[in-house]
């Protein structure tokens, strides 16, 4: 299914593997699921930028010792707007609420992004 989706999408034309802990049966964020990026891309976990928007996820990373990008998908400003000026805030704008918030683990990313469009000029940092 990764495959697809990383088809699908064209990212496969500029990654240079991917990894799924399906076949494992480790899900993150059990730190054994990733040790599968050394294992796998055969690189130190401070040679890898692990991009996630789900907080819990980038708490989980940044834990194991890997450098983190979060897909801030929706700022607080905008989800403050969203809920603005209505008495009932809808289930779908809970939930992107509940996003907008880093796990209080005490773990914070490296980097704050808005969309995976801003990766490439990331990755070109010295």
């Amino acid at each position: 299914m990764l495959n697809a989706l990383v088809r699908n999408s064209g990212l496969d034309r500029v990654l240079d593997a991917t990894i799924s802990i399906d076949s494992q049966k480790i899900f993150k964020p059990a730190p054994d699921a990733y040790t599968l990026i050394e294992s796998t891309l055969r690189v130190r976990p401070t040679e890898v930028l692990f991009v996630s928007s789900n907080p819990w996820d980038a708490c989980g990373a940044k834990s194991f010792g890997l450098n983190v990008a979060w897909i801030e998908r929706v700022t607080p400003e905008a989800m403050a707007l969203a809920c603005v000026g209505s008495d009932v805030v809808p289930p779908l704008t809970m939930f992107k609420a509940i996003r907008t918030q880093m796990d209080e683990l005490g773990l914070e990313p490296d980097y704050r992004i808005h969309a995976l469009s801003e990766l490439p000029d990331l990755v070109a940092r010295p």
